[in-house]
């Protein structure tokens, strides 16, 4: 129903900026300049024009980010698409064309117009004394997803879907030690960006998480710890300062969102947090384009890493101008050289505070498991130092995707249990 009301999901707006990968990979300064822009552009407000069943129709304003491809989206385009091929094509590995995708993405638009009438008229009762739903409203139908993909990146996976299935023979998936191939052979598209957040119940309380220098040195001194040692309940934020939804008449607040974006090789990795004090560590550099926003997103911070290490020189001269951003980053960075980027709403669990993104994902496509990586016990950390944070791998098989290929809903999962396997019969 979520996806009959939205309509097709929104490109990423198109980019003039132009990103130099050995300058924001070798600077903490241009790595975070091109994460405010990146994330400007994610949440940017996307202006949708929506058909209720009295086929009037309304205008209603929201984050383009949310009107992207949730988990169960993905497998039923991967479904009209590949149901669109010729099974001799399909064993032959044919690639999905344009056209073929964007019939796809025009079937899983109409698809409740397809099922039967007691579902269709969940939709009639969504509008019934609602004569026009808020932003709110659109984004609680959605489910507030956990995860979200880019339609550039999903359409590029469908169209390259046999490279992915033949990429683990027997679906065995190296170890990660082993050198491997990557899953696609063409690869996917600058605009590629997938996200993962955490919507709060503000009904079971509110903890906002302090990431000053003090509360964080605090912090990395006890391996043993997690984020919620850094928490300070409060009253939840009122609704116009922090991005809200509405479900089954409950309220959800978005603490947390992951940002994996594509403008460089080994991508661009951003994580932003809900704060109550949002001008200062994380928030201290936040450009006039993002702060003309307004509320909610001049309330959340961003920390961002370009790569597996992090030079703590850089602070020196970051210091003149943004002393408690500098602050708060020699109080996360250590002597490994490791770099860092956690967010406080989403990596709960105990060692996680410590971690970064590219870290973790570098393993994707492997027989890693994600738990494993940051399990904190002796025998991992021997496999996985510094909790992975700094590069083990030279090959990165799903390009570091872990949705490609693990667990029962990932993309390969789903190409086989829809038996379009290019090897059979």
């Amino acid at each position: 129903m979520a996806r009959r009301i939205l309509g097709p999901a929104q490109s990423l707006s198109s980019s003039d900026i132009s990103v130099d990968q050995k300058l924001t990979i070798d600077s903490l300064k241009a790595t975070r300049t091109l994460a405010w822009q990146t994330f400007a552009r994610v949440v940017e407000a996307a202006d949708l024009s929506i058909t209720k069943p009295d086929a009037t129709a309304i205008s209603v304003r929201i984050p383009k980010v949310f009107t992207w491809y949730s988990t169960e989206d993905v497998n039923r385009l991967l479904s009209f698409s590949l149901g669109q091929i010729p099974a001799v094509d399909l064993n032959a590995g044919l690639r999905l064309s344009p056209d073929q995708w964007t019939k796809s993405q025009a079937m899983l638009d109409a698809e409740l117009d397809t099922l039967p009438l007691p579902l269709q008229k969940k939709w009639v009762r969504f509008f019934e004394g609602m004569d026009k739903p808020q932003q709110a409203d659109l984004i609680g139908l959605t489910g507030m997803n956990r995860v979200l993909f880019s339609p550039e990146l999903i359409g590029s996976v469908a169209r390259q879907f046999a490279d992915l299935q033949n990429c683990f023979p027997a679906d065995i998936k190296p170890t990660s030690e082993t050198p491997y191939k990557p899953c696609w052979s063409e690869a996917l598209p600058k605009t590629s960006v997938l996200i993962k957040t955490t919507w709060l119940n503000t009904e079971s309380g509110f903890r906002s998480i302090a990431t000053d220098a003090a509360s964080l040195e605090k912090l990395m001194k006890n391996p043993d710890a997690s984020w919620a040692d850094a928490a300070l309940t409060q009253a939840a934020p009122s609704p116009e300062k922090i991005l809200t939804a509405t479900n089954a008449g409950r309220s959800f607040v978005l603490g947390g969102m992951h940002i994996m974006s594509k403008e460089l090789d080994d991508w661009l990795w951003i994580t932003a947090w809900w704060s109550a004090d949002p001008d200062h560590d994380f928030g201290e550099d936040r450009p006039d384009f993002v702060q003309k926003l307004g509320a909610p997103w001049n309330q959340y911070k961003i920390c961002a890493v370009s790569s597996y290490t992090q030079n703590r020189a850089e602070l020196d001269a970051m210091e003149k101008d943004h002393p408690t951003l500098a602050a708060a980053y020699r109080a996360v960075l250590d002597e490994t050289g490791a770099s860092w980027c956690s967010n406080p709403y989403i990596e709960k669990g105990a060692h996680n505070h410590k971690t970064n993104c590219i870290g973790c994902h570098q393993f994707a496509g492997t027989d890693v498991l994600q738990a494993d990586v940051i399990s904190g016990s002796d025998s991992v950390a021997l496999r996985f130092p510094n909790l992975g944070r700094l590069k083990q791998r030279s090959d990165f098989p799903t390009d570091y995707i872990w949705a490609a290929s693990q667990g029962q809903t990932s993309w390969l999962d789903t190409l086989n249990s829809l038996r379009f396997r290019t090897d059979s019969p």
